[in-house]
């Protein structure tokens, strides 16, 4: 990856070598060319006069400033330099502040930010963890290409990212558009439109299905392609408490324990008359 400006991060005391490359791949849009359709070459285009028609080179065209109509001010070159930036290759830092306060029409370009050298990668990586966990954005100022531009760093996995802002000025408002009219909505109306989503994709709730295909060959004899089941273990049935025994009274006889067919209630029966006669006897 190539660099494309070279130059440092300072705020405060601390200034940190750094390199900003371009974070968008050109490599992959696709571009198509202009041909002529007998033989196939490419078309080009001359720069000619609107006025008088004629062909012109590099060293008859100058700039101008259109204030009105088909009226110019010409800017020579050395006009130009005279009010050129001095790039002094530093970003340097006016603030921090959180990245919910900068809206997202003003983001024009991002780039990346690396170190430059092995010295400078300790303060750098001490700037991307203090953004990260302060969850704040630096603010700052550089002259890019004879131009001072408003950027704001901010982490990303580990690195930074560098974003050229736009200014409020350039952007349009939302009232400038036509046939914009603000109505209020039923509370019908409202609840029936936030309503209206997409449904959700439901899953089946079975659980996937593994292949039983081996992975490597020759398989292994320990492992199994076979998921496991779940052996279940016995457990030991819990005592159950013994009420504590009790001294009999003169009149009172000992509790036969019943078998099992009787030990419900409604199974019980009272025995015959004779026998209740017989025990008493006894």
């Amino acid at each position: 990856m190539r660099s494309i400006w070279k130059g440092h991060i300072r705020f405060s005391l601390v200034t940190i070598p750094i390199r900003i490359y371009n974070a968008v791949d050109t490599e992959e849009t696709i571009r198509f060319n202009q041909l002529h359709k007998e033989d196939n070459g490419a078309v080009g285009y001359e720069k000619k006069c609107k006025k008088c028609g004629k062909a012109l080179t590099a060293e008859e065209i100058v700039k101008g400033y259109q204030f009105e109509p088909e009226q110019y001010v010409i800017v020579s070159p050395d006009d130009l330099s005279k009010i050129k930036l001095k790039s002094t290759k530093v970003i340097e830092i006016e603030g921090f502040i959180d990245a919910t306060e900068v809206h997202p029409s003003l983001y024009e370009a991002p780039y990346l930010a690396g170190p430059d050298g092995p010295v400078a990668a300790k303060t750098y990586s001490l700037l991307s963890q203090a953004l990260k966990a302060s969850g704040k954005v630096a603010v700052g100022k550089v002259v890019l290409r004879d131009r001072e531009e408003v950027v704001t760093i901010a982490p990303q996995d580990g690195g930074l990212m560098l974003y050229k802002l736009r200014q409020p000025n350039e952007i349009r408002k939302v009232q400038d558009v036509p046939q914009l009219e603000s109505k209020d909505a039923n509370k019908d109306e409202l609840k029936l439109s936030i309503s209206l989503r997409l449904p959700a994709r439901k899953s089946s709730g079975l659980p996937k299905r593994k292949s039983r295909l081996w992975t490597s060959w020759p398989p292994s004899s320990k492992a199994s392609s076979r998921p496991k089941r779940k052996r279940s273990r016995w457990k030991k049935p819990k005592a159950k408490r013994k009420r504590p025994s009790r001294p009999l009274g003169k009149d009172e006889l000992p509790r036969v324990p019943l078998s099992r067919n009787r030990r419900n209630k409604k199974s019980r029966k009272e025995p015959p008359a004779f026998w209740q006669s017989f025990i008493l006897h006894v």
